[in-house]
């Protein structure tokens, strides 16, 4: 009975640690949620297989793991440079049928394996490739035509890799925002280029 109970305890601990990260599946996590995941198993299964071990043993790691993972999700979401640095960003591997290499070699990812996910996704000349860009996650997302909204601004920060996409710079990008009645990037929630070259420009919560 004592053994079950411990069980039941360390598990709900468990699901509310996983369950704070959000749902995800395993191949989206974040790589500091993906040691999240493996820490809070390995912390909760010491306990339920050895009835020696107390269970408080258990629960204090639980709870600090719990602790820093609502630490780090508060700071990222408030943070972008914190985010950056904790997630990384998304890295174009090809631009317009043109591999670059440098971000390839950056993300260490060869050009066999790149060619292999293209011909996964159904892409079978890179001239037909309008982008391929790495996720933070780690994912790659293939497009064969410009039919997606590109982020040029998020929680303030301009993303100078989106602008590049576009041979564009801040310059054009703050002329575009004054047309919207925005003075600076810094009161931009989200602003993301459309298909047909406009604008969606969403101001930060209290902002007028």
């Amino acid at each position: 009975m004592l053994m079950m109970i411990r069980t039941i305890i360390l598990f709900v601990l468990a699901l509310i640690s996983i369950r704070l990260m959000g749902k995800r599946q395993i191949g989206e996590l974040q790589p500091y949620e993906f040691i999240v995941t493996m820490i809070v198993s390995e912390l909760a299964v010491l306990p339920m297989e050895n009835p020696g071990v107390p269970l408080i043993y258990g629960v204090i790691p639980l709870m600090t793991v719990l602790a820093l993972q609502l630490a780090i999700s508060i700071i990222s979401l408030k943070n972008v440079t914190f985010r950056e640095f904790l997630c990384g960003r998304p890295s174009i591997l090809v631009h317009n049928g043109k591999l670059d290499v440098p971000n390839m070699q950056e993300e260490l990812i060869t050009t066999t394996d790149l060619m292999s996910q293209l011909r996964c996704a159904g892409v079978e000349n890179l001239c037909d490739l309008k982008w391929a860009i790495m996720e933070s996650n780690g994912k790659v997302n293939i497009y064969t035509t410009p039919a997606y909204p590109t982020e040029l601004i998020i929680d303030g920060e301009i993303i100078e890799e989106s602008l590049a996409i576009f041979n564009k710079d801040r310059h054009w990008l703050e002329k575009r925002l004054g047309s919207h009645g925005i003075k600076s990037a810094q009161d931009v929630f989200i602003c993301t280029m459309e298909p047909d070259g406009s604008l969606f420009v969403q101001r930060k919560e209290g902002d007028t």
